[in-house]
C-alpha cells in the first residue's frame, strides 16, 4: 500500500470540510472530475470506502473520520516542521512552505 499524497489529502479533507466534492474541488482549484477520480482512486488503494455518497453531498465513513484526524496530524506536523526549519535558517516565512503543508 502506498501512502495517499498531500494534495490527495487536502482534496479529500476538502470534501468532508465542504460537504461536496464539486465545493472541494473548486477549494483546491482542480477539475470536479479530477477530484473524484483521487478520492475514488484513494479508497481502491486504501481498500475502503471513505466517504458515502449521496444527492445531499459527501459525508466520511468511520475509516474517513480516522483518514481526516491522522490527515489533519500530518498537516499540523508539517506545518510546525516548516516553522522550524525556518527558525533554523533564520527565515521569517516562505509562501512555498506555508501552501505545501497547509490543508
Amino acid at each position: 500500500m502506498n501512502l495517499p499524497d498531500w494534495t490527495t489529502l487536502r482534496i479529500f479533507l476538502a470534501a468532508i470540510e465542504c460537504g461536496s466534492v464539486t465545493r472541494a474541488s473548486e477549494k483546491c482549484g482542480i477539475a470536479v472530475s479530477a477530484a473524484a477520480k483521487r478520492i475514488q482512486d484513494l479508497e481502491t488503494e486504501l481498500g475502503v470506502q471513505l466517504l458515502t455518497r449521496g444527492a445531499r453531498g459527501v459525508t466520511p465513513t468511520a475509516a474517513g473520520e480516522l483518514l481526516a484526524r491522522h490527515a489533519r496530524t500530518m498537516f499540523a506536523f508539517g506545518a510546525r516542521l516548516g516553522e522550524d526549519l525556518r527558525a533554523v535558517n533564520g527565515f521569517k516565512g516562505s509562501a512555498h512552505h506555508d501552501r505545501f503543508f497547509s490543508a
